[in-house]
């Protein structure tokens, strides 16, 4: 789920994922405010925009939870799958 490190990366959630040697990373990521940008794009896109990243979201949520196993990026760093939204 290269995806989800994605997320996790643009997010400033690294430091959760990965612990404090990573802080770093995070806080540049804050300070060049892609997540900010994101949910102002989101508010200027017409509806049929935010139905497809809904279903893109709501398909990305139902493969996980099809799968038997969760995915190793995850049990490496015993954290848990969020759910996607359309901002994701």
């Amino acid at each position: 789920m290269v995806f989800e490190s994605k997320k996790i990366l643009i997010s400033s959630d690294l430091t959760q994922m990965y612990g404090t040697s990573v802080l770093r990373v995070d806080k540049y990521m804050r300070t060049m405010g892609f997540l900010g940008r994101a949910r102002n794009n989101l508010l200027q896109l017409d509806e049929k925009s935010l139905q497809d990243l809904q279903a893109y979201a709501d398909g990305i949520n139902n493969y996980v939870d099809s799968i038997d196993m969760i995915p190793v990026e995850f049990m490496i760093t015993h954290t848990r799958f969020k759910k996607w939204t359309p901002l994701d």
